[in-house]
């Protein structure tokens, strides 16, 4: 990564089809070894076939398939000290489109029908019907409870533990113990009430 200069991100054009930017990244995705005119034909070809099977707009029956599968949280693995924490963090906008994509093409191509073209219409139906295993995937993605956050909510990692002797370190990390009958820190007690 140059340090000086800022790297532009190059824009991509429209298809020339749909004039969709969506629709020419998700091109590229589906593209392999450089092919792009065979990734064009099964990406329209795909389309047309969701066309003739719901008789709508083919561009927003995948506008939707995508929205449906751009995940918002993922988790992270994270290092404090000796134990690795999962961590949930919200995703980027950017890196939410790529997943989406990827999962679309990844999960179409493990579909039994025969033809690239009719796994790919399949699980663009599918993703914007919320169904489907792409969509499978999104949801484990952002699979985090709160009850399983080894911080408990929003409090972050621990601090670092200080070192120190080990008896005393011992000593901290055991609870307070008090003599039978005394009043629990922080209570206020009235001493008449040991006459």
């Amino acid at each position: 990564m140059p340090r000086k200069t800022v790297i532009v991100k190059r824009e991509t054009l429209p298809d020339p089809k749909y004039n969709s930017k969506m629709l020419a990244k998700f091109v590229n995705v589906l593209m392999r070894k450089g092919k792009k005119s065979t990734a064009e034909a099964i990406c329209y070809k795909a389309l047309d076939r969701i066309q003739a099977k719901t008789n709508s707009d083919p561009i927003t029956v995948f506008k939707k398939a995508v929205e449906n599968l751009k995940p918002t949280l993922e988790v992270k693995s994270r290092r404090v000290g000796g134990a690795s924490y999962q961590v949930p963090v919200e995703v980027k906008q950017p890196r939410r489109l790529s997943l989406a994509y990827r999962w679309l093409r990844l999960y179409a191509s493990q579909r039994p029908e025969k033809s690239m073209v009719e796994k790919l219409a399949g699980e663009i139906l599918d993703a914007s019907n919320n169904t489907g295993a792409a969509v499978k995937k999104k949801e484990e993605a952002g699979d985090w409870h709160p009850r399983l956050d080894p911080w408990g909510g929003d409090q972050g990692p621990p601090g670092p533990v200080r070192a120190g002797p080990r008896h005393v370190r011992d000593r901290a990390a055991q609870p307070h113990r008090l003599p039978p009958g005394a009043p629990a820190p922080g209570v206020l007690h009235d001493p008449a009430d040991h006459l």
